[in-house]
Order: C-alpha cells, then structure tokens, then sequence
C-alpha cells in the first residue's frame, strides 16, 4: 500500500564506520584490511578468498576470547602499496592476499576494489568497496 502520511526512516550515511564482531581469537591491527570468516560470518584479519569487509579503522583484539567489535572503513579511498602499479593500472581491480598485501591477480585473492589513482610508482589510492556493496 502507498503511503498516506510521512513517516521516519532510520539510515546510515555510507562513509559513517560500522562495528562488526571479531572472530574470537584473533587480533586485527589498525590499518588492516579485513575479511569474513566464511564459518562464523565474524570479521578476521583478511586472508585470501574472504569476502572483503573494510579497512580497520582501529585495532581490535579477541585473541582471549572476549566478544569484541572492530570499527571498519567500507566507501573510501585508501592509499597502499601495490608493488609494480604503474599508471596504465588505473580503473584496474585490486584484490588482496592478506590483511596488508595488494594484488592485481584475482585468481585465489580476495576482490577489495579499483585503483583511482597513482600516487607514485608502487602505491596507489584505491577505491574500498565491501563484497555487499560489489555490483
């Protein structure tokens, strides 16, 4: 049925930071890109093949066990190193093998983003976007 009266509607601004709960026992370090663990759904420190979930915003420690959120960027331009990016890289697609390293080789890797821009030879600004978001 159509509306008939205004109504409220809770939202997010996408750029805002979401907190997902950390697998237990494992630590994310700030500045990591981080995966979902594909048994628990829980946010681990990003391995190949993971669903990409953002970049950790700060760190985030469940390595005794205690249920504990890490706070992630997911829509942002982030500059890493991608060892051997050149200018022609740019539009390419990023993916990564671990919670730091940068690859152009999807094959095994985990899909992360596009490259926007070169900052100088080997590192780059890339687009963040989580596989939620990937069209």
């Amino acid at each position: 049925m159509a509306l008939t009266t205004g109504r409220r509607v809770k939202f997010y601004v996408s750029q805002e930071l979401v907190a997902l709960p950390v697998l237990s026992g494992t630590r994310i370090y700030g500045g990591a890109l981080v995966g979902q663990d594909g048994a628990s759904g829980r946010a681990r420190p990003l391995v190949a093949g993971d669903r990409f979930l953002g970049l950790a915003y700060a760190g985030a420690d469940a390595v005794d066990g205690t249920p504990v959120r890490v706070m992630l960027h997911q829509h942002i331009d982030a500059v890493l190193d991608l060892p051997g990016s050149v200018p022609t890289d740019i539009g390419a697609d990023v993916y990564a093998a671990d919670d730091e390293q940068l690859t152009l080789t999807a094959a095994g890797n985990s899909w992360v983003g596009r490259i926007v821009a070169l900052e100088q030879d080997g590192r780059v600004r890339v687009r963040l976007r989580p596989w939620a978001s990937r069209d």
